[in-house]
């Protein structure tokens, strides 16, 4: 694996991602340092990072190998316990000092749950209690977004993005403030953002970018 010659003359961060879904066919422990490796060899920041982690030990796996960011999907789960999974998750990449991104509502076109027969809209009040209450980095509502072949035409509901990124993003700005004076992520509301890893790295004790 090897990031495009582009990037590196742009001096462009860039993320790469590894999903759990995929370790059927490519297993975390083959590709996890492979990709940790490339990015050790590139000449831009990059940001290795676990996305749709569903479970707590496929994170801590991921974060072992040295992901520097990590994504915890417990969109299909009651909200109480996505947001107690979420607190664990949380808590756990602090350890590796890597950020940690988390979900709220599901999309109509993962299986199972409740997002089967229609999207679950993320409800503004509360993404601004479970940022507060989990301490992510960054958030991804749902707001009608659908992948895969659509079972109904996604009807989006961009006032909500609108919404949620001036009630909750004003939680992620606190934060950010707060964590000034020492090592500070980049945030988003609606995109997978976690510390970018410094080329150069070594193990898990790697410096990142602030």
């Amino acid at each position: 694996m090897q990031l495009r010659k582009k990037e590196n003359e742009l001096g462009t961060p860039v993320i790469i991602s590894h999903a759990e879904l995929h370790e059927s066919i490519s297993p975390l422990e083959k590709i996890g340092p492979v990709m940790v490796q490339a990015a050790e060899k590139a000449g831009v920041p990059v940001c290795v990072q676990l996305d749709h982690g569903e479970t707590l030990e496929y994170i801590e796996r991921s974060l072992e190998i040295g992901f520097t960011g990590v994504m915890y999907d417990g969109s299909l789960l009651p909200y109480e316990e996505n947001l107690a999974n979420t607190k664990k998750a949380v808590a756990m990449a602090r350890k590796f000092n890597a950020g940690v991104e988390a979900e709220l509502g599901a999309m109509p076109s993962r299986e199972g749950g409740e997002a089967a027969s229609g999207p679950v809209y993320t409800d503004p009040e509360q993404a601004v209690e479970f940022c507060k209450e989990t301490g992510i980095d960054a958030l991804a509502p749902s707001f009608g977004t659908a992948h895969g072949i659509y079972k109904a035409k996604p009807m989006l509901d961009l006032e909500r993005v609108h919404t949620i990124a001036c009630t909750a993003g004003a939680v992620f700005q606190r934060k950010i403030t707060a964590e000034r004076s020492g090592q500070a992520f980049a945030r988003s509301i609606t995109t997978p953002i976690c510390p970018m890893q410094e080329a150069g790295r070594s193990g898990n004790s790697s410096q990142r970018k602030t």
